[in-house]
């Protein structure tokens, strides 16, 4: 060996890119199947019902809060409401008024 000779070192890389690519591919089957588990679980009959019955009943109740609003904003119960509150308002205002002339 002279000096100026440099030692080459050869790398053989295809066998380790065909094990990282199997090794891939087995990763992105097991997701696949992983996947494929949770959807099928997701989608049984008595998994969509629970999902159905909870849905239905949180809708509903949103539609009977939102009628209630309704009748009590702008249908007869805002009326009875603002009925209540005036007459509320002119006991309260007669009472302190009564209050201030007795002071007086």
């Amino acid at each position: 060996m002279t000096g100026n000779a440099i030692p080459i070192i050869r790398l053989e890389v295809q066998g380790m890119k065909f094990a990282v690519e199997a090794a891939l591919a087995d990763y992105a089957q097991t997701m696949y199947n992983d996947l494929q588990a949770a959807v099928d679980a997701a989608c049984s009959p008595e998994a969509v019902e629970v999902v159905l019955k909870a849905t239905a009943t949180r809708e509903m109740q949103a539609a009977v809060e939102r009628e209630i609003r309704t009748f009590f904003t702008y249908g007869p119960g805002a009326k009875v409401v603002a009925e209540a509150v005036r007459e509320n308002l002119e006991k309260n205002m007669y009472y302190r008024q009564q209050q201030q002339e007795d002071r007086s």
